[in-house]
């Protein structure tokens, strides 16, 4: 396994400090609604996708390619819906319950980008290890 992949796992599974808490702050803010569902079916959602993400990580730290591969797309995904959708947590004033909220964020955000990026450098140079000329037997 590449220091990459270990790298993109571990990123991924420590953003889970940032994704747990702010889960569960969007249920006090009623993210249910902005997603059309029930708060029982946003609570089932919001677990298998934190299970998910944790899964592709662990995966990822085994050495599976889909592992890494997950950890990319899952931390393209948390970072980039995070941003947008939280936008105010990187501008100046006031948002949600203050520092925690910010913080939890940034986490979700930075550590997720991060992963995306060790996945990536982990994927490049698998390809380019599997590509390589293999000496004959001698």
């Amino acid at each position: 396994m590449s220091r990459p992949a270990r790298i993109a796992g571990w990123l991924s599974i420590a953003s889970l400090l940032g994704i747990v808490p702010h889960v569960m702050e969007d249920l006090r803010y009623g993210q249910a609604h902005n997603f059309h569902m029930t708060t029982v079916q946003f609570e089932w959602f919001a677990g298998a996708v934190v299970l998910a993400t944790a899964g592709v990580a662990m995966l990822c730290l085994e050495g599976w390619r889909s592992g890494a591969i997950g950890v990319l797309l899952f931390g393209v995904l948390w970072s980039v819906l995070g941003a947008v959708d939280h936008h105010r947590a990187f501008l100046p004033g006031t948002f949600r319950a203050g520092v925690p909220s910010r913080v939890w964020v940034f986490l979700i955000v930075g550590l997720q980008a991060a992963a995306a990026l060790a996945a990536g450098l982990a994927l490049l140079h698998a390809g380019q290890t599997e590509r390589a000329v293999t000496p004959p037997p001698a």
